[in-house]
């Protein structure tokens, strides 16, 4: 078989899902030679080992047979990116040793600290004083204290630089980490390609392949840009993507489109039950199938092939004679006997011919209806050697014909398919082509049986989750509860460095109606809350966003989600062109017929002025008191409003008894706003805190 053939590509477009993404390379058929049917497309990641991968033909006639990810050696190819490596080993190196020197230094020390003048000698009574050269012992200090500063002075500079080359280990290190993980190929390092069997066109054009795969290693952030213009009536919206990758692949000038969706989900259709008035009709039928009639021959080459081979049938030996336990019964007048098992066996055959014959008769009349009733030769053989072995008991004890027990039968496979972890993955499975288990789906083989290419693949699984945390304020986008994709406008690059790369994916402009909203009770001081109306035909998902107003950078705000069509408040800081004061009265009142009661009435006033140059919409939010649910002989009730206001109930909380105006004041227009309530409790109690409340 002639080897396949090796046809460039190049990363198309990519999907960055939520948990990975999927890749597109394009393979150009156009001038190829030859019409190779078998080609191998190199350079895919070795994190997309063990998940699928699809190609398809576009603009011709060319078609593809079958795909699947193989394992090549890939030849040696020149690159930089080992000298990063070799970097991170030399600032190793130095950093040994300038620790050495330290260590070196530190041992002199503590030799030289044991270096002492001997003690003076004691001298003998009756006699003088011995001898001591008071000369030699502080010449002995002297040198001890020369070289004890030497040494110090080696030490500081052994530390200092043992310290640079730390910094310059760490440095080499976070240059490593940071770098893109693409990676030349060295002589003998097996790679990944996905080989295609291709059917080439009598006349006309091939056409060009699309690549597809899939990686874990890529993930991405929402990101909005808001642009108001100075009379805060319109803004422009941004979408922009933060990706990050390190799959093991740089993408350069590729579009990237990003999704919400995840890579690979299950979903069941809904199936709708027909409604029918009549007889009842039978359940639905299920998914699986029993294989159709003529299955057989499609393993009639196998059949033919494995006749051709020696057929392989084993020898039953008999074991050591074990002494009788009763006396051997006399032997059965038996049938010339023309099996192949019986004439290769040392053991002469104990059944006669008619009773194998019979057995044969039964054991296929009691084959299921849908089997097939033919046998390759060398089942046949197997199956005769069983049917010999199991028609031995009419006749002859097993404990006398094999010299002592027999050995256990095996069981019987099961004839129903188990699926298992492994026989989900459908794209790695296999039809077995001999044995029991000939044309069920079987888990195929690994990529290479070479021992250092399944670390080698999931090390670089590893890698591809070593990705760094997005920028403060920013999260990584998870499976929502609907999904969009946005396509991206531009050609970009992202590396294989696992760093975050700004993608923009959309533009939009709306209307925006401004706000300013006031709550008197907590504060005087107004904000104004912009409602921004999607003008996109898909749900915004929830991310920071960077507020500008006439190109000034105002703040950074979180932008919530946004349906197709919908509208979300943002609030834009502080208003100062309105003044807001608010005023309360108090008056407490003995109430019934024999003062049991006290009322205590309460009167606001709300007054607004509008100092700015054009009209503005004001929302003013106020509460009443309200009393325990557990709290007896206490109600509250409303008097007078004036103008009238309305309830209100925030959308992310509960807010019992909020109320709010809702108005619009021209440039330079004062108004009042009052409302009065009372509260009535028994006089004998008070409210917690004092009855005036709002004073």
């Amino acid at each position: 078989m002639s080897s396949p053939a090796i046809l460039p590509s190049q990363i198309h477009a990519v999907t960055v899902h939520a948990d990975g993404a999927q890749v597109r390379r394009r393979v150009t058929l156009t001038g190829v030679t030859d019409a190779p049917t078998l080609v191998q497309v190199v350079g895919l990641p070795l994190a997309a080992a063990g998940r699928p991968v699809r190609a398809r033909v576009h603009d011709g006639g060319c078609e593809v047979l079958s795909c699947r990810l193989v394992a090549v050696a890939a030849p040696p190819e020149a690159g930089d990116d080992r000298a990063l490596e070799l970097a991170v080993e030399s600032a190793a190196d130095a950093v040994g040793a300038a620790q050495r020197l330290v260590d070196a230094a530190l041992a002199r020390l503590r030799a030289l600290s044991v270096l002492d003048p001997p003690p003076r000698p004691e001298g003998v009574k009756g006699q003088p004083p011995p001898a001591s050269p008071a000369a030699a012992r502080f010449e002995l200090l002297r040198f001890r204290d020369q070289q004890a500063e030497r040494l110090a002075a080696e030490l500081a500079s052994a530390r200092v630089a043992a310290e640079a080359a730390g910094e310059r280990q760490a440095q080499a290190q976070a240059a490593l980490e940071q770098a893109s993980s693409v990676r030349a190929a060295r002589a003998g390092e097996l790679r990944l390609a996905a080989e295609l069997q291709l059917r080439w066109p009598a006349a006309g054009e091939p056409g060009w392949i699309e690549l597809d795969y899939v990686i874990p290693g890529a993930r991405w952030a929402p990101s909005y840009v808001l642009r108001f213009d100075r009379d805060l009536g319109r803004v422009a919206i941004q979408l922009r993507g933060l990706v990050a990758q390190r799959s093991g692949e740089d993408w350069s000038g590729v579009r990237i489109a990003c999704a919400t969706a995840p890579l690979q989900g299950w979903c069941e259709l809904p199936r709708l039950a027909g409604r029918r008035i009549g007889r009842a009709q039978p359940p639905p039928p299920s998914a699986w199938r029993p294989a159709p009639s003529g299955a057989e021959a499609l393993f009639a080459d196998w059949d033919a092939f494995a006749a051709a081979q020696p057929r392989l049938v084993p020898t039953l030996r008999p074991r050591p004679a074990s002494p009788p336990s009763k006396p051997m019964p006399p032997p059965v007048a038996q049938a010339p006997c023309d099996d192949e098992v019986c004439a290769e066996s040392d053991v002469p055959c104990p059944s006669p011919q008619p009773m194998r014959e019979e057995c044969e008769k039964k054991k296929i009349a009691e084959m299921p209806p849908g089997a097939s009733r033919r046998r390759s030769s060398r089942s046949s053989d197997m199956a005769m050697a069983k049917s010999v072995s199991a028609s031995v008991m009419p006749c002859i004890s097993k404990d006398d014909a094999f010299g002592g027990a027999p050995p256990e039968p095996e069981p019987e496979a099961e004839s129903g398919l188990t699926p298992g972890t492994d026989l989900l993955d459908f794209a790695a499975l296999r039809l077995a082509a001999d044995g029991p288990e000939r044309g069920r789906p079987r888990p195929a083989m690994l990529f290479s049986e070479e021992p250092r290419w399944a670390q080698a693949c999931a090390e670089a699984r590893r890698r591809c989750t070593d990705l760094r945390p997005p920028p403060p304020g920013h999260s990584p986008v998870s499976p929502a509860r609907y999904a969009v994709r946005w396509e991206g406008s531009l050609p970009v690059d992202v590396p294989a460095d696992g760093g975050w790369h700004v993608v923009p994916l959309a533009e939009g402009a709306s209307e925006v109606r401004l706000t300013l909203v006031v709550v008197p009770r907590e504060s005087r001081t107004a904000f104004r809350s912009a409602a921004i109306t999607s003008p996109f035909d898909r749900a915004l998902t929830a991310g920071p966003a960077d507020v500008y107003i006439g190109g000034d950078f105002l703040l950074t705000a979180r932008l919530p989600d946004i349906a197709c069509g919908a509208a979300a408040d943002l609030g834009l800081g502080v208003e100062q062109s309105l003044a807001v004061a608010r005023n309360a009265t108090f008056a407490e009142e003995t109430a019934g017929m024999l003062g049991g009661s006290l009322h205590l009435r309460h009167h606001v006033q709300v007054s607004l002025h509008n100092k700015a140059a054009k009209p503005v919409a004001v929302e003013v939010r106020e509460r009443l008191p309200q009393p325990d649910e557990q709290v007896e002989h206490c109600t509250v009730k409303e008097l007078k409003v004036d103008p009238p206001w309305q309830e209100w109930r925030p959308s992310s909380s509960s807010l019992p008894g909020g109320r709010r105006w809702a108005l619009t004041l021209a440039a330079g227009e004062k108004r009042d706003l009052a409302y009065e309530y009372r509260v009535e409790i028994p006089s004998k109690n008070e409210l917690v805190g004092g009855n005036r409340r709002e004073a």
